[in-house]
């Protein structure tokens, strides 16, 4: 891939936007030839940062000021960019420039204007991040240090203990509390992740599953997450995550506003976006399909 290009695409944030709105930076690069230069808003993206200095299709990456607000992804989503920015480069932005109606992804690509043409099916499944593998993963378990055994069927769970849009307890631990007999069983090892407090939240519940601090580095997180075979997550920027990589992934949907869910899923015919009470339903037929067997994506 050629390493030189005067393309430079936008991120005003913030996190679970970006890595939905990345594909179309993957796509371009890998249909044009060149790297993709990424300008990314400084106040909420810097856990990009490692994970797409390790990308063979991303060039130059630069952390920006210009974002003035987070009401619907970073505002403005030009980044307040100035003339002399554009000067000898092609400029795409890939923030929203309003509240999605449609998937994220396919709401950027419709938006932004990238002379891309994708197979839909090879949008939805094809992961776009390269992640190097790690079989040194520190994890917290009963209350010691200790080393993941990357070689075991791994859960990954993200919640948390407040949800943002809602102020209220997140729906997701309901759900992981429903079938917390079954996690037991189809995996060796159930890792938490997220923030401080969103770990130490999950193994106070939980304290027979382990925890995973990622150093706010997503680099991290993919590492953990590409060894999983299963991820269910809050409707945050971790459980993007498991959709970038086409890990087989339940996102539990709390109400925000109302806005459709669908604007929120991952891509991907291994990738769930449901209610609390929608899952009492379609859990079993996920687990039977992507959980409980081994199928290739």
């Amino acid at each position: 891939m050629n390493g030189t290009s005067n393309v430079y695409m936008t991120l005003p944030g913030k996190l679970g936007d970006a890595v939905l709105e990345l594909p179309i930076a993957y796509w371009y690069a890998k249909q044009k030839g060149v790297k993709v230069n990424l300008w990314l808003d400084k106040n909420t993206l810097k856990p990009l940062v490692p994970l797409l200095e390790v990308q063979s299709w991303v060039g130059d990456i630069e952390l920006r000021g210009g974002v003035e607000s987070y009401h619907c992804g970073g505002q403005p989503f030009h980044m307040n960019l100035e003339t002399a920015d554009f000067l000898d480069r092609r400029v795409f932005h890939l923030g929203l420039r309003v509240m999605p109606q449609r998937q994220i992804t396919l709401q950027t690509m419709a938006d932004c204007k990238v002379p891309i043409e994708v197979d839909q099916d090879l949008l939805a499944n094809t992961p776009y991040f390269e992640v190097p593998d790690s079989d040194s993963l520190p994890i917290l378990k009963n209350g010691s240090e200790a080393i993941l055994d990357t070689s075991k069927r791994i859960c990954v769970l993200h919640g948390q203990s407040v949800c943002p849009h809602t102020k209220s307890t997140p729906h997701f631990w309901k759900f992981v509390h429903s079938i917390r007999q079954e996690l037991k069983d189809l995996f060796d090892e159930v890792v938490f992740v997220g923030s401080d407090r969103d770990r130490e939240t999950g193994i106070s519940a939980y304290p027979y599953f382990s925890a995973f601090d990622d150093q706010g580095s997503f680099l991290e997180l993919a590492k953990l997450v590409k060894q999983a075979k299963l991820m269910i997550g809050v409707g945050s920027s971790g459980v993007t995550m498991g959709g970038a990589l086409k890990v087989p992934t339940i996102r539990v949907h709390d109400p925000i506003g109302d806005n459709p869910r669908q604007v929120w899923d991952n891509l991907g015919s291994n990738q769930l976006n449901r209610t609390e009470v929608e899952l009492r339903k379609d859990w079993t037929v996920f687990r039977d399909q992507w959980v409980a067997k081994e199928v290739p994506v």
